[in-house]
């Protein structure tokens, strides 16, 4: 049976990052691959546009499925709290996408997430 602490070990030994910038007005989109027998928990999620004006929406998947949606205005955050968000299958790829800022406006992303090992 897995315990809390192997969760926590996990936190420091198998937590990732996944830094993007999109090219001008472009979509951008950020993956961590998925890995078999595991299972990703999405921790944070930070975006932004270069042009504090535009707004545009972030979306997280796990796989094909929408675990979180919101409307990015210039900067913002989806947070999950201190334990994060875990995907319920494993083998799964956690994706997230922040819609075209159009024109020269540059969009940035950083994924935080932590992968915990097979349940018992």
């Amino acid at each position: 049976m897995a315990h809390l602490q192997d969760y926590e070990i996990d936190r420091v030994k198998r937590s990732w990052t996944e830094p993007g910038t999109s090219t001008a007005g472009a979509e951008l989109t950020v993956t961590h691959a998925a890995i078999a027998g595991d299972h990703h928990s999405v921790v944070k999620c930070d975006a932004s546009y270069s042009d504090p004006t535009i707004s545009g929406l972030l979306t997280i998947k796990f796989g094909s499925v929408t675990r979180g949606v919101k409307h990015v205005h210039g900067a913002g955050a989806l947070d999950f709290g201190e334990f994060g968000l875990e995907n319920p299958t494993a083998n799964d790829a956690v994706s997230a996408t922040l819609a075209g800022g159009g024109g020269a406006v540059v969009g940035t992303i950083t994924l935080t997430g932590v992968t915990t090992g097979a349940r018992q």
